[in-house]
């Protein structure tokens, strides 16, 4: 029955963690909810600025009721477009510096009806990989060609712009991202959506009557002219307290809009009560200054107060201030501890935000106070609230939070045999989503944890164990054998990632199965480690003889010399690697797992190979790199078919650990070329 499925859905959802409920408030939007008889500090509000119970509109909300009635009566193209709208309009234009405005009933429609109006089948959309769901709707709709690149890459972006051949090609952003409250780089995205001859579409949601000059928005913020080939939406129930959006351009943008947004010609006016409450709206806006200082300040009291919790915060100038958490379940403990103590803060999983990152978002209004923000601050203190649903307390490493242990269970198919893995992978290849992460010598899974939660927003991650490791396969400590196994059990598709000696085995096995790589990320690896037989960037055998002897001597010391060679870079990179490190030694493997790494790498070499390498490959490595000279990097990257090299300025062995945020970037922008390349060659 096809009743029956939806029900086994919704198990499915609730048994995720992604089940959502509808609260029903018994008091007006603002600061204090009653929920249910009980009464509630509100933080999941877009109340901004604390308009939307001003009496300023309430006021002209009744009074444009009287004069004006309840509906409109028809769309705005028949007879419903009354003066209140027209006069909205034209204070809406003036006031962001536009010729003309335009409005709809709401942001969705909005964009909807921008992108499907400017561009169709042949023409190509470059959209922020974390832009919201009525943005990428509003592409699909269109029936353009999508290119997403990673969130703020704009070097990515250009990549794509450069390769289209699109006849028209339109940049689509959010202004200020509504789960992370960070900001797009606009000044660069003008430059070239001037330089290719594309539209810049600018959702400013969350930035309209909060950011710039008197509130009129993120443009404002930048300091950006009013370029005709910018097309500014702005939703006005948010900020501005009340409902709808607006489309800000040239005057013959809007009437394009006009004539040919189906959203638009097709929708029945907004009630004039809007239109007259936020006319009031815009004055309180642009005299609201006091209103903006008090958020921002508000702002920094929420940051202070967490600076030495468990909790990271996304950096955000705005009024959204998200707590990444993590996992679903954590996510939705956490908002229940909060509620249990009277403050009301969403919890936000996926699909919403990319899988891996479920947070509390905090939305902070101008009608809190101070003391609205110490209660929720001194709750997230709390002790009870300092640890994992596990009961395990979170220790930093760098600017982010990890707890030994906390890490993901590799996915149990990447260790079954051929026969039982059949009927679990589609043999057929498949857009790479799935990033697989292969860690290096003396270090486990762990090394990977300061980037994770950056990687979620790129792909899907899980673990490949080396031999005496973790949850390897029972191999003993043969890595030539792992490296096969690991190549008959690969999804299809699937993208390899592999640090050092991690690197080695990515390739042995994209050597082995090369139908089913399809990509390489080597970090701080070569072919070869060992200098012989012509090769002269690499070590000398007498350097791992010596270290040989060293870890049957004391292999935790022999460990602790090795894990020195992440310490290079900045103050917080040296902070990041050594407590990533420290965690990583309070159970480090065995002298025999060491000896046998050790060994392989004495004896791998695949230098006469690695041309055979025909898969997309991306080589990160450290400018400062004192085990894998930069030298032998570039050698490699010479000699790989499809291969491009990244360089980390200052950064050793580990250069993930020096720039996380970067590190994910490079890794998104590689998955989504790779993307691109099969989707044109489908």
């Amino acid at each position: 029955m096809i009743q029956d499925e939806l029900e086994y859905r919704l198990a499915d959802l609730e048994r995720d963690g992604l089940r959502r409920r509808r609260r029903v408030l018994e008091l007006p939007c603002g600061p204090l909810a009653r929920v249910d008889g009980r009464e509630l500090i509100s933080f999941g509000s877009n109340d901004y600025l604390g308009l939307a119970s001003d009496p300023a509109l309430i006021e002209a909300a009744c009074a444009g009721a009287r004069r004006w009635g309840v509906g409109s009566g028809a769309s705005h193209l028949l007879s419903g477009h009354l003066l209140p709208h027209q006069t909205l309009e034209e204070r809406l234009a003036a006031f962001t510096g536009f010729d003309r405005a335009l409005l709809f009933s709401t942001g969705y429609l909005a964009n909807l009806g921008i992108v499907a109006s400017l561009v169709g089948r042949g023409d190509a959309v470059f959209a922020d990989r974390l832009n919201h769901a009525s943005l990428i709707d509003a592409v699909l709709l269109s029936r353009a060609e999508h290119a997403r690149y990673p969130h703020g890459d704009v070097e990515a972006l250009e990549r794509q712009l450069a390769a289209s051949p699109a006849k028209r090609k339109l940049i689509l952003t959010d202004a200020v991202f509504s789960m992370d409250g960070d900001l797009a780089p606009l000044p660069q995205l003008l430059r070239l959506a001037e330089r290719f001859d594309a539209w810049l579409v600018l959702d400013d949601a969350h930035g309209f009557g909060v950011l710039g000059k008197e509130g009129r928005g993120t443009l404002s913020h930048f300091d950006l002219p009013a370029d005709p080939r910018l097309v500014y939406m702005g939703t006005l129930g948010k900020a501005a307290g009340a409902s709808g959006a607006f489309v800000a351009g040239s005057a013959t943008l809007i009437e394009w809009l006009l004539q040919r947004a189906r959203t638009y010609v097709f929708t029945t006016g907004a009630s004039p009560i809007i239109a007259c409450a936020l006319l009031a709206s815009l004055e309180r806006i642009q005299s609201g200054d006091e209103r903006r200082r008090h958020l921002r300040r508000l702002a920094d009291h929420l940051r202070d107060g967490l600076s030495d919790s468990r909790w990271k915060l996304i950096s955000s100038p705005t009024a959204i201030q998200p707590i990444i958490i993590g996992d679903n379940d954590e996510a939705l403990r956490v908002a229940q501890a909060l509620l249990d103590r009277g403050l009301w803060v969403p919890a936000i999983r996926p699909p919403t935000v990319p899988k891996g990152t479920a947070r509390l978002r905090v939305s902070l209004s101008a009608a809190h106070d101070e003391a609205h923000v110490r209660r929720l601050v001194e709750a997230l203190s709390e002790d009870g609230l300092q640890k994992t649903k596990a009961g395990e307390d979170r220790r930093q490493i760098g600017s982010r939070r990890f707890a030994p242990g906390d890490d993901e269970k590799p996915d149990a198919r990447f260790f079954l045999p051929p026969s039982a893995r059949s009927a679990q992978t589609d043999p057929s290849p498949v857009f790479p989503n799935l990033c697989l992460l292969i860690h290096g010598w003396g270090m486990d899974r762990r090394i990977w944890s300061p980037c994770l939660a950056a990687l979620g927003n790129v792909a899907e991650t899980r673990f490949v164990d080396l031999p005496g490791y973790g949850e390897a396969p029972d191999h003993g400590l043969d890595f030539a054998g792992t490296a096969r196994f690991l190549a008959d059990s690969l999804p299809a598709g699937a993208i390899l990632c592999g640090w050092s000696l991690g690197a080695l085995l990515a390739m042995q096995a994209a050597l082995l199965s090369p139908r089913r790589v399809g990509g390489l990320i080597l970090v701080g690896g070569t072919p070869c480690f060992i200098r012989r037989n012509g090769w002269t960037t690499a070590q000398s055998p007498a350097m791992l003889k010596k270290f040989s002897a060293d870890v049957s001597d004391d292999s935790r010391t022999a460990l602790r010399r090795f894990a020195a060679l992440f310490n290079q870079g900045d103050a917080t990179a040296r902070l990041t690697a050594r407590a990533a490190v420290q965690g990583i030694l309070s159970a480090p493997p065995a002298s025999a797992t060491l000896l046998a790494g050790l060994d392989w790498l004495r004896d791998a070499d695949l230098r006469e190979r690695v041309p055979e390498i025909g898969c997309p490959t991306l080589l990160i490595h450290g400018e400062c790199d004192p085990l894998m000279p930069l030298a032998a990097a570039r050698w490699l990257a010479e000699k790989l078919p499809r291969a491009r090299l990244d360089v980390f300025a200052g950064a050793a062995h580990a250069p993930f650990l020096n720039d996380p945020e970067r590190f994910a970037r490079l890794v998104g922008g590689f998955l989504h070329d790779i993307r691109t390349d099969q989707a044109a060659r489908s």
